[in-house]
């Protein structure tokens, strides 16, 4: 029994061990999770805010190239002659030439008024008078710029102006237009793998992969930091819905005003779909794990009930029986004798209760010593046991004192069994300091009576009983009256 309880809090704390280390495991998992993604975040951030940059290096190398080109094209001798009115032979080759090497979408040359004497693109065939665009003030002014805003169908375009210039003075000017919604634009964006939106400055979309260019997006927070700061702003946005990690940075004018701001993002299903491999990984794991912590501890819950039940089993023998003899306790004798009575009462037979004691016992402890006073409580209780049926109980009362049960049992039964036992244990042999000893018992016994009270009244009546087998020389039975 100990052996086994021993196993079984062994097991328990196994699996206690176990579960720790695997909700540990399941932690360190999270833990390196949340990291992985803090890291891809952080990342993702990172690469955004190069492809922002990148894209907007890309705007200024246009500004670069076309501001050269638009410098070298003013002072061209064909655009010279043209502009002073001098000769126009050519122009219009000259200009569909220059639109398609250098891949803008529309150019005109004005007078020194601002009126265009010529163009190559559909836009300016809206517009006579440039002398309000703020690149052809500039241009007039005598200098080379850039300024982004709305022209003709173009919701957003990159506009240059720069000044023809004939014997020092400024006779005209040449004006491009690129168009950053236009088909070149968003197939250099598309190299860049993300989601990349142009907004003017009432927040319009002018040029998009995913969003209808025209529309309105407002998100006040950015368009305070962005639009009326010119700050850059990086973090996570939700989109009709769809979560990107986002950088929003401003564009601005030559003369640093901001007009616009670049949007560019990558969605969040990247993580997402990390997530997701992760999970398909830790559920079936912890599903297995789960199974075998049931089974472990459905196992170990066997252990304890059957371990429980041992105890039990060992607690009622310390109850019901006692250690030396092997008869049953007091206990048990007192609740047997109280439902004995109450089948009395309730019209069943009366058993025959007896009392028995062993005769001069005190002198077997006092000259022998206890060993010896054990050994013979022993060898009484097994004979008289061996002439017992199986149905009779057997108590020991107190010290050297038995009470019996004995179901059905009638007088002259009583009488035959009172022999066998005086009989039987005179008939043992104890061997004390080398010498052979025998002992006697003597013996009482009663029934209920309609009288009785309780079952104490028939007890008493076979300690009277019992009385009268002791003062009557010993090694004899009588009943009670």
């Amino acid at each position: 029994m100990g052996r086994k309880h021993v196993i079984s809090s062994g097991a328990r704390l196994l699996f206690y061990f176990g579960l720790s280390v695997i909700m540990a495991f399941v932690v360190l998992i999270f833990i390196i999770f949340r990291a992985f993604e803090s890291d891809f975040v952080y990342m993702t951030n990172n690469e955004l805010m190069n492809v922002s940059t990148g894209i907007q290096n890309t705007f200024s190398y246009w500004c670069d190239v076309l501001k050269g080109s638009a410098s070298v094209v003013a002072g061209h001798p064909s655009v010279i002659k043209a502009v002073s009115g001098r000769d126009g032979t050519g122009m219009s080759e000259f200009l569909s030439d220059t639109v398609e090497r250098l891949g803008i979408d529309a150019f005109a040359l004005t007078d020194s008024n601002g009126i265009v004497i010529s163009e190559r693109g559909t836009q300016f065939r809206k517009y006579s008078d440039l002398s309000e665009l703020v690149s052809v003030k500039y241009a007039l002014d005598g200098k080379t710029t850039l300024n982004y805003g709305k022209f003709g169908d173009f919701i957003f375009a990159e506009i240059y102006a720069s000044p023809v210039v004939l014997d020092g003075n400024i006779i005209g000017t040449v004006v491009f237009v690129y168009s950053l919604s236009g088909k070149k634009f968003l197939d250099i964006v598309k190299s860049f793998g993300v989601e990349c939106t142009i907004f003017s400055g009432d927040t319009r979309v002018a040029s998009s992969l995913a969003n209808v260019v025209g529309t309105t997006i407002s998100n006040p927070l950015i368009e305070e930091k962005v639009l009326q700061n010119g700050e850059v702003f990086n973090g996570r946005v939700d989109v009709r819905g769809i979560k990107y990690y986002s950088v929003y940075s401003p564009i601005c004018n030559s003369d640093k005003s901001v007009v616009g701001m670049l949007f560019v993002a990558r969605k969040m299903k990247t993580v997402q779909s990390l997530n997701i491999r992760m999970l398909q990984f830790i559920i079936p794991f912890c599903i297995i794990i789960a199974v075998v912590l049931i089974s472990m501890l459905m196992r170990l819950s066997a252990l304890d009930r059957r371990a429980l039940r041992q105890k039990a089993e060992v607690l009622g023998r310390q109850v019901n029986w006692d250690t030396l003899t092997g008869a049953n306790t007091r206990k048990f004798g007192t609740d047997a004798l109280e439902e004995s009575f109450l089948d009395f009462r309730r019209g069943f037979p009366s058993p025959a209760i007896m009392m028995l004691d062993i005769d001069n016992f005190k002198y077997v402890n006092d000259n022998f010593g206890h060993e010896a006073g054990d050994e013979v409580l022993r060898k009484i209780v097994e004979t008289v046991y061996a002439n017992c049926r199986s149905s009779d109980r057997l108590i020991r009362w107190g010290g050297d004192e038995f009470v019996g049960i004995f179901d059905g049992m009638k007088r002259e039964i009583c009488v035959t069994f009172s022999e066998k036992v005086l009989r039987s244990v005179s008939a043992l042999e104890f061997n004390f300091d080398g010498r052979i000893h025998h002992v006697t018992v003597s013996i009482g016994f009663a029934y209920f009576s309609p009288d009785d009270a309780g079952y104490e009244d028939a007890l008493s009546r076979a300690d009277s009983a019992l009385y009268r087998s002791k003062t009557s020389g010993k090694n004899t039975a009588c009943f009670g009256i």
